[in-house]
């Protein structure tokens, strides 16, 4: 199974067990000068109180996603320097919403959230899990895409040999 790896940021360590229990492989910050070792995701939990989100460490490390997990109905402002990079998405549970910046090709499914919920409302952390998978089904998805366009490639060469 592969392991995308998510950056948790200083403010992320709340439900960072919903990631790995999605198969995501949680890493600190730090120096990724190499393009296959970056990673994958950028995790930041918005709040009122702390709502500074590292947009220089964000652009050094450049991940294929950049995931803000925030209450329902809060004003997200993704700076302008993010924006020039990534394409924005947005999609929001029962409490819990999240904007998704991405790289890739395509959007991350709104999860089935009925799908998590273990009673008749869905928790916080349920929710998280929802996301999570969805994202996790969107990375492999581009793996896979990347995957055939490069078979595709390899074969038109060989083919000319």
């Amino acid at each position: 199974m592969r392991r995308f790896k998510v950056v948790k940021s200083d403010c992320a360590g709340e439900y960072t067990g919903a990631w790995e229990d999605t198969s995501f492989k949680l890493v600190d910050a730090g120096s990724w000068d190499d393009r296959e070792q970056r990673p994958d995701v950028f995790l930041w939990h918005w709040s009122k109180e702390k709502n500074d989100l590292p947009v220089q460490e964000v652009l050094s490390l450049l991940p294929r996603l950049l995931v803000i997990i925030s209450n329902r109905g809060e004003n997200i402002t993704v700076p302008e320097e993010l924006i020039e990079v990534y394409n924005l998405q947005s999609f929001a549970g029962e409490d819990t919403s999240f904007t998704i910046c991405s790289r890739l090709e395509g959007e991350v499914a709104v999860p089935d959230w009925d799908l998590y919920k273990s009673s008749s409302t869905i928790t916080r952390e349920e929710q998280i899990k929802a996301a999570a998978g969805s994202i996790y089904r969107f990375l492999l998805e581009d793996v896979i895409r990347e995957t055939a366009e490069w078979c595709g490639h390899m074969s038109s060469v060989v083919g000319h040999m």
